[in-house]
């Protein structure tokens, strides 16, 4: 009996968030007059597959008139992602472990998976570069960007699940490596992250992890932003890489000047 409750109540959250999805896609905001929508929201699984085959049928121009909406739930995942900060700061400092806690790393989860499939579908190599501009790297936008990645790094250097670092490497690898022929947003996503704290944390995350997807992801990130200006002697990367005594990491810095 309780299996067959959990199993009707996955079925409603997944039907819920399909249905919102889909009114977000048709550029209405089912988030007005309800309040806490937005910490339900973050309680359901994210449908990547789902959001990926919306984008899909949109045109450049779909996109672009929808970009109030896709600016709202980014916006509302970082809120998340600070809230999910905070309050794991909270816990840790009165050392508290209940429900709340796990609820939190769920928003934090899912969160993370609304944003990867936003900038994936923004950033697909067949999206004219106006789509990414406009929706990104827009004067209006940039400061929205820059607390993106602000809670991004915070996220990532803190002591989170393995998951958790994986999801937020994925999100990287997409801003850096969608999209090059866009300089200016290429270079933008590559300075955000081209730092040596970073490093260290991928790097750790590559030694310890035992996912290979993760790791292929988080060789790529580091071979792409060691590689950035690989000539500048300055590029942090580039020296934690050429110090990097594991055998691992020997074949990226080879690669990089081959």
């Amino acid at each position: 009996m309780a299996l067959k409750i959990q199993t009707n109540k996955y079925r409603e959250f997944k039907t819920k968030f399909i249905y919102y999805i889909d009114e977000f896609f048709q550029g209405n905001n089912p988030s007005n007059g309800i309040e806490n929508f937005w910490d339900e929201f973050f309680l359901y699984n994210v449908n990547i597959r789902y959001i990926a085959n919306k984008f899909d049928t949109l045109s450049d121009e779909s996109i672009i008139q929808l970009k109030e909406i896709f600016l709202l739930l980014i916006e509302n995942s970082i809120i998340i992602l600070k809230n999910s900060v905070k309050n794991k700061k909270k816990q840790e400092e009165n050392d508290i472990h209940d429900s709340q806690t796990n609820v939190s790393k769920i928003r934090q989860s899912n969160a993370l998976d609304i944003i990867y499939s936003i900038f994936h579908g923004i950033l697909d190599s067949k999206r004219n570069n106006e789509v990414i501009i406009e929706l990104l790297m827009n004067k209006e936008n940039i400061h929205l960007m820059n607390k993106f990645v602000e809670s991004l790094k915070l996220i990532l250097l803190s002591d989170v699940h393995e998951v958790i670092k994986a999801k937020i490497i994925r999100i990287i690898v997409i801003l850096i490596t969608e999209n090059e022929n866009n300089v200016i947003h290429h270079n933008y996503w590559i300075q955000k992250f081209l730092d040596a704290d970073t490093y260290t944390t991928i790097a750790k995350f590559i030694t310890e992890t035992k996912n290979e997807t993760s790791i292929i992801q988080g060789f790529v990130l580091i071979s792409v932003l060691a590689n950035f200006n690989k000539y500048d002697s300055k590029n942090p990367f580039l020296i934690l890489l050429s110090n990097q005594k594991d055998h691992k990491f020997s074949s990226v810095y080879i690669y990089i000047y081959i």
